[in-house]
C-alpha cells in the first residue's frame, strides 16, 4: 500500500533502511492525538507489520513510499526511545491449524470477496488480484490481505493484527467482510433509489 509520512519526523528513519540490503521497517500502529507531531513509544501498539520499503521519494516535506507487509512482529523492548525508534523483535507464528474448518473459512472469505466485486469498483483491480494470488491452501496471507482491502478503521485492523491464532482470525476477518458487504449494499440500494427517483 502507498504510504506517505512526513520527512521532519521519519526521514532519517528511512534513510537508515534505504541503507541495508533488506530495506525492511517496522510499521506499528500508534494511538496519538493528530495535534502532536509525532507519537511516543508508550502510544505504540504492541503489534506491528514488517514491511518492505520500494521506491522511497521526497517531495514537498513528504516521503512517498510503497509498504510492502511481510510478516507481523511483536514488540518485546525498546533498544531506542526516540526517532529513529529502535526495538527488539519478536516474531509470533500461528500454529499450523489444517483440517476441514481452516479451509471452510478459507472459502467463505472468497466467495464474500467475490460478492464485492460487483459492489465495489473502487476495489475491482485490488478484488482481482487478491482472487488471483490467494487460495484456500494458504490461509493465513489470504486472512490478512482481505483484512487489509475493507474500510475497517485502525483499531479494527489493529484486532486482526494482533490475533494469532489463525481461526480466531480468519472469523473477525469473515465479519469485516460481511460488514463491507452490508454497506456496499446498502450504498448501491441508495444509488439505484435515488436514480429512480430521478
Amino acid at each position: 500500500m502507498p504510504i506517505v509520512i512526513e520527512d521532519e519526523l521519519w526521514l532519517e528513519t528511512i534513510e537508515r533502511v534505504g541503507h541495508t540490503p533488506q530495506k525492511l521497517v517496522g510499521m506499528v500502529y500508534a494511538r496519538h492525538p493528530q495535534d502532536q507531531p509525532a507519537p511516543k513509544p508508550e502510544e505504540f501498539a504492541t503489534f506491528g507489520t514488517v514491511a518492505r520499503v520500494h521506491h522511497a521519494m521526497r517531495d514537498g516535506g513528504r516521503i512517498q513510499f510503497i509498504a510492502e507487509g511481510v510478516e507481523r512482529f511483536r514488540i518485546a523492548h525498546w533498544v531506542r526511545t526516540e526517532r529513529p525508534f529502535v526495538v527488539q523483535a519478536e516474531y509470533p507464528r500461528a500454529t499450523q491449524e489444517a483440517g476441514k474448518e481452516v479451509r471452510a473459512y478459507a472459502l467463505a472469505i472468497i466467495n464474500k470477496i467475490k460478492e464485492l466485486l460487483p459492489l465495489n469498483p473502487l476495489y475491482k483491480e485490488n478484488l482481482r488480484a487478491f482472487l488471483e494470488r490467494y487460495t484456500p491452501d494458504d490461509p493465513g496471507p489470504l486472512a490478512d490481505f482481505a483484512a487489509a482491502m475493507t474500510s475497517a478503521d485502525g483499531e479494527q485492523l489493529q484486532e486482526v493484527l494482533e490475533t494469532v491464532p489463525l481461526l480466531r482470525r480468519m472469523e473477525k476477518v469473515l465479519m469485516l467482510i460481511q460488514h463491507e458487504l452490508e454497506v456496499a449494499g446498502l450504498q448501491t440500494r441508495g444509488h439505484l433509489v435515488k436514480v429512480g427517483v430521478a
